[in-house]
């Protein structure tokens, strides 16, 4: 029931409970449980939604609750009279060939690009996502949460081969967990769905340029991202961009943060 809190607490708010800099910081978070609702994503969150996630997340295994109490939950039986027989489900998002160019745009673009699309995702407020939430329950057969290979399968063979299909995946998984969870989704389908302007890119940039320089350094990207990202050195990044661009240099721009496809 806890890592159904951290999927509820995700789709919900738009970003995950626990959440730091380092893979360090983050194993603290979990450890002590602490988590913040922050105010802007969760006013419009109902007490009953709230309190659900909050008895799943307990650190005391013997006070969280069971799967039993959460069907019984006031805030589930309420969710199930406005599902009422199910036939909202029917409405949900079909997996399309537009959907399949978003994740093949996603798959091209820079180690840069999709870094920073990952960034934005996590920040992105709930209300923006109804769309993807909905597309993202639809392409989870097994309702596990996450999208497995099997999952990406079913939906996406009849678009392209195996080795796209694969590659494709790989990238939209950038942790390499084997399997696609929500916020992986949200960033490969950010620019397509939700659409990607000047004031996201710039909240971006500045989140990595605390310095306010107005350009980026591979020691700026590497305090956010971490060494490597994908299993490629974060350092590397500028020197990407830059070629793609038959330019050289040391630093990035804003405007340079999402440019380009073509990536590994």
């Amino acid at each position: 029931m806890w890592s159904f809190g951290v999927i509820v607490f995700m789709l919900l708010s738009g970003y995950p409970p626990f959440y730091g800099k380092t893979e360090e910081k983050m194993i603290l978070l979990i450890e002590s449980g602490r988590y913040t609702m922050r105010s802007d994503r969760w006013d419009a969150i109902s007490s009953d939604g709230k309190d659900f996630v909050r008895r799943c997340l307990e650190m005391d295994e013997y006070k969280r609750m069971t799967a039993e109490e959460g069907l019984r939950h006031r805030w589930m039986i309420e969710f199930r009279k406005k599902r009422g027989d199910g036939s909202a489900y029917a409405s949900a998002p079909h997996f399309t060939s537009d959907v399949v160019q978003g994740l093949r745009n996603y798959a091209m673009a820079s180690h840069l690009k999709r870094a920073v699309l990952c960034s934005i995702a996590y920040s992105l407020d709930s209300s923006e996502l109804n769309e993807l939430r909905e597309l993202f329950i639809s392409l989870d057969i097994k309702k596990s949460g996450t999208i497995s290979m099997v999952d990406f399968k079913s939906h996406f063979k009849k678009f392209c081969t195996n080795d796209e299909m694969k590659r494709i995946f790989n990238h939209v998984d950038h942790d390499h967990h084997g399997h696609i969870e929500y916020s992986e989704f949200v960033a490969a389908m950010l620019e397509t769905t939700v659409g990607l302007d000047d004031n996201m890119i710039q909240d971006a940039f500045e989140k990595f340029d605390h310095e306010h320089k107005g350009y980026l350094t591979a020691a700026n990207l590497e305090e956010v991202l971490g060494e490597t990202f994908e299993d490629t050195r974060v350092a590397d990044f500028i020197q990407e961009v830059h070629l793609k661009q038959s330019k050289s240099g040391t630093n990035v721009n804003a405007r340079e943060l999402t440019a380009g496809g073509g990536g590994a």
